[in-house]
């Protein structure tokens, strides 16, 4: 195997000698190196206790924002009391809110990309993903007894932020509460996303490729899998630096390795092991 690693990386030219490797153990090897590409958010988020710095000043910014159309009323003695018409709304790509007011399928919210929905109950607050209800809280479990709404208004820049800090100690709480989910989601959705978009690759290759230079749509598969393992590194270094630009250039350069390998198959019998 380490032969075809290094064959995948760094000498394309002799990945026409292990055309014949069995596919099932090819795509082994690709799956291999996608779940890699997810180790540092696995590494980072199991390290990582309640939600970003950078979410919550998200949060912050959209509840300022829109702090003309947000709820007004209080919560107290575990009693959610609206007195205006405020409606729910999204959080960002990935949360909404609901209210009691709003007449509303949880599951559509799936259909939008949505995957977490908080429920705002009179009595509690459900917490709901992919339209699967997965916690229920009182107002007391989170510590959000006492909170008046009309704090979004408040001049008082230091009492402002504490009712600001009382929200985010209750989306911390939830988001520890629920990490094993995210985390399993967050996860199996990169590992799918670079597993699939190399898989898609090799198949695209080989059938432009297949039946050229004498060699089946099958090996033209593996060569095409090997040489698009190169995509993978780039998918490892945006992973661990946010470099988007690694994949694109990873996929330059399997596109190059495939060329360069399907140009040596005249000599694939002097080159096989």
């Amino acid at each position: 195997m380490l032969k075809r690693l290094r064959a995948s990386l760094a000498n394309p030219s002799s990945i026409p000698q292990f055309r014949k490797d069995n596919v099932i153990l090819v795509i082994l090897y690709i799956f291999v190196l996608s779940f890699i590409v997810t180790l540092p958010t696995l590494i980072s988020s199991v390290g990582t206790s309640g939600a970003s710095v950078s979410t919550k000043y998200a949060i912050r910014e959209l509840l300022l924002e829109n702090k003309d159309s947000f709820l007004e009323g209080n919560i107290t003695n575990n009693t959610l009391t609206i007195t205006n018409n405020a409606e729910g709304t999204v959080l960002g790509e990935k949360v909404a809110i609901v209210l009691p007011t709003d007449d509303i399928d949880i599951n559509s919210f799936v259909t939008i990309n949505v995957y977490y929905v908080v429920k705002l109950n009179t009595n509690d607050i459900e917490i709901y993903f992919l339209g699967n209800k997965i916690k229920t809280y009182s107002y007391d479990d989170l510590n959000l007894n006492g909170l008046d709404f009309d704090f979004i208004n408040n001049t008082n820049y230091k009492e402002r932020n504490e009712s600001f800090e009382k929200i985010e100690a209750a989306y911390d709480k939830v988001v520890n509460d629920i990490k094993g989910i995210w985390i399993t989601f967050d996860v199996l959705k990169e590992f799918a996303r670079v597993f699939f978009i190399v898989i898609i690759f090799d198949l695209a290759f080989a059938f432009l490729e297949r039946g050229l230079k004498g060699i089946s749509f099958k090996e033209c598969f593996v060569i095409s899998m090997y040489s698009f393992a190169i995509e993978i590194v780039g998918q490892i270094i945006d992973s661990l630096y946010g470099l988007t630009i690694c994949s694109y250039i990873g996929i330059a350069i399997g596109i190059i390795y495939f060329v360069i390998a399907m140009r040596n198959t005249n000599n694939i019998e002097k080159t096989m092991e």
